[in-house]
């Protein structure tokens, strides 16, 4: 029994580090989007909802391409810092893990920035009406400024409302 018990433990143990080791999620399987696929998908999905004209599509597409070129830029350097980072827990450098994880914060920020100067750059070249139905949406949760996200607010494709005017979340 004891040996059985100890064999199955073994199995198990092993098939969790193979499994482990054959890494998981979107890193592990698909490249990084195109910039232009990014802002193309983007600005459709603002067109349908805002009625874009052809001006603003083409000024809102030079935008948002600038802004995934340059967000990209700084994945590169935080891929960097995530294997400095890892390689730094293994050998326990405690002053290297705090370096790191400032220098980590810093491109966070500045990839914040980036996108939040995007946006900015993008509701400028909206009519008031345009902002005025950009912020309705923003209140009930959807737009380009507010919502669920896996990388934050307004960066990926987000659903149409339903109805012209959202209703107020409670």
């Amino acid at each position: 029994m004891y040996r059985t018990l100890l064999t199955l433990f073994a199995i198990t143990a092993l098939s969790t580090g193979l499994a482990m080791g054959q890494g998981f999620g979107r890193r592990a399987t698909n490249p990084p989007a195109d910039p232009q696929q990014n802002a193309a998908r983007r600005i459709a999905h603002l067109t349908a909802v805002l009625d874009l004209t052809a001006d603003q599509q083409a000024a809102a597409t030079k935008i948002f391409t600038a802004a995934c070129e340059n967000s990209q830029a700084l994945q590169g350097r935080i891929a960097e810092l995530r294997e400095q980072w890892q390689e730094a827990i293994k050998t326990h450098n405690v002053a290297q893990i705090e370096s790191l994880s400032r220098q980590w914060a810093d491109l966070m920020a500045q990839r914040r920035a980036l996108h939040a100067k995007a946006q900015a750059q993008f509701y400028q070249i909206l009519t008031a009406e345009q902002q005025a139905k950009l912020d309705d949406l923003c209140q009930a949760g959807f737009g380009m400024f507010r919502g669920p996200g896996r990388h934050g607010p307004g960066w990926g494709p987000r659903p149409i409302p339903p109805a012209a005017t959202p209703t107020p979340r409670p």
